[in-house]
């Protein structure tokens, strides 16, 4: 025998190598002509599909294929997340951020996979839709699971941020000086998939009411990511008749948000209109928001709004608007048919 340290290695013993058909042959318990097929159970993973003749249309295939490996990478992701809880309550955000960001990635792929779905006309998947009774993707173990940790870790975060003596704002305000908790929480803001879930899900219940085939494309992006593409060439295939924010502008400072602005002006198409959102000075639960829950939120009237808007759009492209509440204040950019204006 030839052993790793201690006479092991990762677990197993390693035996000495004499003869080349001795690497194929399997050393793993278990089903499988290979320690490949072993290790990972593929005789049990690709038989917990429908047989060909189970089927009640052949599209059935890709739409179980694609839910059973989502629910396995959800599963993944929600694995290191609680790992990566459990290195925030130790102090230990480097590796936290690690893990969180490995999970950030594993989670995009079950959200393109749901591409795969699109292909599938309606009318096809309500002859599939017949045998799923009365299942639904809201029931799904994985989406449930990640909501189940996002509170922990949260409550994880806050505890210790307290316990440091800094807020979520002081982080935001000096990220340089709060490098590794500003990482964390840029990488829990990536992770905040909730939102577009909500989306996806009613979008789809939309097409699938009216039938529609129109394709969807959902992107997830920080505003990091984002202000990495200002002054960047778009291409004619990634303009948007229409681009809206709203939720964004009230938490972030000027030079940002005419940063975004610009971003947004630039993907829109000729004659394409932007609309964002900010809340207004004069809110009328301003002083109950900042007092009774600290929720301190940027303000802005017409003039400052205004002062936002990209250099490069017309100066009668423009309108602003507010609430007869004096709730928010409204932006509108109506991009030239000639493009820029400039």
């Amino acid at each position: 025998m030839i052993c790793g340290r201690d006479n092991q290695h990762a677990g197993y013993l390693v035996p000495r190598v004499t003869n080349m058909d001795d690497l194929r042959k399997p050393i793993l318990p278990g089903k499988g002509a290979s320690d490949y097929e072993r290790y990972l159970r593929t005789d049990e993973l690709l038989s917990l599909q429908k047989s060909a003749e189970e089927f009640l249309h052949p599209d059935e295939m890709t739409f179980q294929v694609v839910h059973q490996a989502s629910e396995l990478l959800l599963k993944g992701v929600a694995w290191e997340l609680d790992r990566a809880r459990a290195l925030i309550a130790d102090g230990d955000f480097f590796n936290s951020s690690q893990l969180l960001r490995r999970g950030n990635h594993m989670l995009e792929y079950p959200i393109s996979m749901l591409h795969e779905l699109e292909t599938i006309t309606p009318y096809d998947y309500h002859l599939i839709r017949a045998g799923l009774g009365h299942g639904s993707g809201l029931d799904s173990p994985g989406f449930l699971g990640l909501l189940h940790i996002t509170k922990p870790i949260w409550e994880t975060f806050e505890k210790y941020i307290q316990k440091s003596g800094v807020s979520v704002l002081d982080i935001y305000r000096d990220p340089g000086k709060n490098f590794e908790l500003h990482q964390i929480a840029e990488e829990m803001l990536d992770f905040d998939e909730e939102p577009l879930r909500h989306v996806r899900q009613a979008l789809e219940d939309i097409k699938i009411r009216y039938q529609r085939g129109t394709p969807v494309k959902l992107i997830k992006r920080s505003v990091q990511q984002v202000l990495k593409q200002v002054g960047k060439p778009t291409a004619n295939n990634q303009q948007y008749d229409f681009v809206y924010c709203a939720g964004l502008f009230d938490y972030l400072n000027d030079r940002i948000c005419k940063s975004v602005l610009t971003y947004f002006y630039d993907i829109v198409a000729p004659g394409g209109l932007v609309v964002a959102t900010n809340v207004e000075g004069q809110h009328p639960i301003r002083n109950i928001m900042e007092y009774m829950f600290e929720w301190h939120l940027v303000y802005r009237n017409s003039a400052e709004f205004a002062s936002l808007i990209p250099e490069r759009a017309p100066a009668d492209s423009f309108s602003i608007q507010t609430e007869d509440s004096a709730g928010n204040i409204f932006l509108e950019i109506r991009k030239p048919l000639n493009g820029n204006g400039s």
